[in-house]
């Protein structure tokens, strides 16, 4: 073990593994519900808020999960001189649990994923970089990216993959090298078999854990191939011309 993965020694990876799993499995059930208002056409905010609802009635009960589940958790920068706010966000979901040393935040970033390009720069501008140069998890040393398939998951997972290996993105999200030399670490380390694979992320100082780095483990949601035809033929069908808005 490296002195950069030497916080893995106390990270109470059991419970965030637990977590993650029934995130996913939450997420599953939901999918295969048919519910007319979480599917795969819905906006992602409506997809993350519906699933968080779910993880709070349903973690302690199904799975002993005793941390506080959390959606659209505001946080922010005031500027200590003039009290202002200076920035201000909202992360996704959120886990949080005092009960174990050191307690355990984990911050689940969504993004809806297809195969084109657009949605994979999306992933990495407005979702991974969050973790990086963001001030989301800031101090944490694990992250989550939550990607959403809408499309055929084998081409959405190997866009993401591909991307990830390119000169410009491998240097705007400062990612690190592992020992190996290699920049994915597949499987995931620390949640497979739920997560596919993770990242390493330079953070400056006032961000990073003491050890200097972030993990983002990215993990991969998706709805059943038959709803997912259905709600296309929905999104598809032209509407009447009185309904238009």
């Amino acid at each position: 073990m490296t002195s950069r993965d030497a916080w893995l020694k106390v990270f109470p990876l059991d419970e965030a593994a637990r977590a993650v799993g029934f995130l996913r499995h939450a997420w599953n059930e939901l999918a295969a519900s048919n519910l007319s208002g979480f599917h795969a056409g819905a906006k992602e905010p409506d997809l993350t808020f519906v699933l968080a609802e779910r993880l709070k009635d349903t973690a302690q009960t199904s799975a002993r999960l005793t941390g506080r589940w959390g959606q659209e958790s505001l946080g922010g920068i005031v500027d200590k001189r003039t009290g202002r706010i200076a920035r201000r966000w909202r992360t996704d979901i959120e886990y949080f649990s005092n009960r174990c040393e050191p307690r355990l935040s984990l911050i689940f970033e969504f993004k809806k994923l297809d195969e084109l390009e657009r949605t994979r720069t999306l992933y990495y501008s407005e979702g991974m970089s969050r973790f990086v140069t963001g001030d989301y998890g800031k101090g944490e040393p694990v992250a989550l990216m939550v990607g959403i398939f809408t499309a055929d998951a084998t081409a959405c997972e190997r866009s993401i993959r591909e991307g990830l290996t390119q000169a410009v993105t491998v240097a705007e999200l400062k990612m690190v090298r592992s020992k190996g030399g290699g920049l994915l670490c597949i499987p995931s380390r620390l949640f497979a078999p739920h997560a596919a694979f993770d990242t390493e992320h330079q953070r400056t100082a006032k961000k990073a854990a003491p050890h200097g780095t972030i993990c983002i483990s990215h993990l991969f949601l998706a709805f059943p191939l038959n709803t997912r035809k259905r709600q296309r033929g929905r999104l598809t069908r032209k509407r009447p011309e009185g309904n238009r808005e």
